[in-house]
């Protein structure tokens, strides 16, 4: 990979902002203090780091970052118990958030990264459940404003608070479990939806 720079005194916030916008591929040197190291670059995200005292990349990032006083962060939070305690989600839109946001009743607002999470995007978006922003082109206007009007949309939180009751009421895990235990025990077809 090739080299693409070098950051004096580093911060996360001085690699992002020199790597926004654009689609260069390689390694920037970083200095630091007395620390030294490398963040590797793919298509300007940062897809990894190592800092010369050998921590490990998912370390070395977690390490780097600066969350405001009324935030958290971990290596692992237990997503399923903090999101009953949030009125919104900004998401990659993953399966498994998304679907835990329907659980819970929440909006979103969606910055798909790849995979699945183009799609998800997409449906969340055209079904009125939140909004779609492209995660290295939006404003910081446009995810303020996106996140006002969620908060104030009477008719989504009534609609999304419908369809949390009914997953929450028959979930489908238990559902799920029923019938591959009726065909088990008895041989029977499942019934079709």
């Amino acid at each position: 990979m090739a080299l693409l720079g070098t950051l004096a005194e580093f911060q996360v916030d001085d690699i992002l902002m020199l790597l926004s916008g654009t689609a260069k591929t390689g390694v920037l040197g970083v200095e630091g203090g007395e620390r030294t190291g490398r963040v590797w670059v793919d298509a300007g995200r940062i897809v990894g780091a190592e800092l010369d005292d050998h921590h490990e990349p998912a370390d070395v990032l977690f390490e780097l970052l600066r969350l405001a006083d009324n935030m958290t962060g971990a290596e692992f939070l237990p997503q399923p118990a903090i999101l009953p305690q949030v009125d919104l989600v900004v998401t990659h839109g993953g399966n498994n958030t998304v679907t835990e946001c329907f659980h819970n009743g929440l909006p979103m607002v969606v910055l798909p990264l790849f995979w699945d999470q183009y799609d998800n995007a997409q449906r969340v978006a055209e079904t009125g459940f939140g909004v779609r922003l492209d995660p290295y082109r939006f404003e910081e206007r446009e995810l303020t404003e996106a996140i006002d009007r969620l908060l104030a949309d009477g008719e989504l939180r009534a609609r999304s608070a419908a369809v949390s009751k009914r997953l929450q009421a028959k979930p489908g895990t238990s559902t799920a479990a029923d019938l591959i235990e009726l065909v088990a025990r008895t041989g029977a077809r499942a019934p079709a939806f």
